[in-house]
This record gives C-alpha cells, sequence and structure tokens, in this order.
C-alpha cells in the first residue's frame, strides 16, 4: 500500500495505480491500495509512504532489522481494542503473553513483560 503523497509524486496521482508493479530496494511490489490524504503516521513528523506486510521486511529494510533475529526490537504493534474490552483486560492479556515468551525464550526475551500499552486509546469511528 502506498501514502498518498506518494501516489501524488511518482505515480502522478493515476486514478488507474491499483495493479501497477513498482521496484523498491530492487524487488517488485503490487500497489493494492493508496492511503487517504489524511491518514497520519502513527509517529509524530514521520511520515510514511509505503506499507507492506510485515512478512516482507526483509526485502525492505536494512539487514538490522531482519525477521531471522528473535532478539531485535524494533517492530511495533497496533491495534484496536474489540468492542467492551478494557485497557486493563489487554494490559493483562499483552503481560500474559510477554510471560510465555520470556519464559520459552529467555536469551532474547528478558524483560519483554515490560511492554506498553497506551492508556488513553482513541476511541475509533469505525
Amino acid at each position: 500500500m502506498i501514502g498518498f503523497g506518494l501516489w501524488e509524486r511518482r505515480f502522478g496521482a493515476d486514478p488507474n495505480v491499483l495493479g501497477r508493479t513498482s521496484t523498491l530496494n530492487e524487488h517488485d511490489f503490487t500497489v493494492i491500495g493508496v492511503a487517504p490524504k489524511d491518514f497520519a503516521s502513527p509517529f509524530a513528523g514521520l511520515a510514511l509512504d509505503v506499507w507492506t506486510p510485515v512478512m516482507m521486511m526483509d526485502y525492505v529494510a536494512r539487514p538490522h532489522f531482519s525477521l531471522a533475529d528473535r532478539g531485535g526490537r524494533w517492530l511495533m504493534v497496533m491495534g484496536r481494542l474489540k468492542p467492551g474490552a478494557t485497557v486493563p483486560q489487554a494490559q493483562a492479556n499483552i503481560a500474559a503473553i510477554a510471560a510465555h515468551l520470556e519464559q520459552e525464550y529467555p536469551q532474547t526475551n528478558e524483560h519483554a513483560g515490560r511492554c506498553s500499552l497506551l492508556g488513553d486509546a482513541v476511541p475509533s469511528s469505525h
């Protein structure tokens, strides 16, 4: 998926961009969508132009962001709470998963239980 700005700059705002192939780091990718103009990056001050499935990370990122590195700490996951779920429930679930991973992989997941979950979740309109 590409960002609105990249769609305008690189593809001339072509409404027929879906399905086109573009090369990124010597690998071909197919454009499957364009983010809305007002879609904001979750990282303040950082504009994102391309989104790929995480399994493609080894093709698009620098070597130190490899999926093969169990000890890597580069991945940030975001999600929305399902209707009726609370932040404390989500925190407890994440803590349980982190504790399990720390027990199963002690060399790479030491202190993994120190994950954070934003307590000031923004309600979704979708």
